[in-house]
């Protein structure tokens, strides 16, 4: 049995010649191999333990293949595509709203002050009051 293992920051494959549980059967390192190693002998074993795993990833890669012929677009490009239409749209809305605030809060102000019920205090008159108040001089 093989087993890809980490080992001092080095990957190395362990040979096992026999049970885990006897103790008279030593473990050794077979081979030094690298990452990409690792990941050949993950797929493989994926592949060759479970042959359903092998036929799905044998079909996705046939589909791939035949859509990059055809020269179509993949989904990741057009995704890309669809994000870069909405930042265009974002940026044109953020531009409206900048435009639109200070009219709403203006046409607010106007309302509020149209619906007040509170009196307006005659200035003229109260100068007036206040010059008879105080005298002549």
């Amino acid at each position: 049995m093989r087993h890809a293992q980490h080992v001092d920051g080095a990957s190395y494959l362990w040979v096992e010649d026999g049970a885990d549980d006897d103790p008279g059967v030593d473990d050794r390192f077979a081979e030094r191999i690298s990452a990409s190693g690792i990941a050949f002998y993950e797929r493989w074993r994926l592949t060759h333990w479970h042959t359903d795993l092998k036929e799905l990833f044998r079909a996705s890669v046939k589909a791939a293949q035949a859509a990059a012929a055809t020269g179509e677009p993949s989904d990741y490009d057009k995704l890309k595509e669809k994000g870069i239409e909405l930042l265009a749209r974002y940026a044109e809305l953020e531009e409206q709203v900048k435009l639109y605030a200070p009219v709403i809060s203006l046409l607010a102000t106007e309302k509020d002050t149209a619906n007040t019920d509170a009196r307006v205090a005659d200035i003229g008159t109260g100068r007036r009051r206040r010059a008879q108040a105080i005298g002549t001089c």
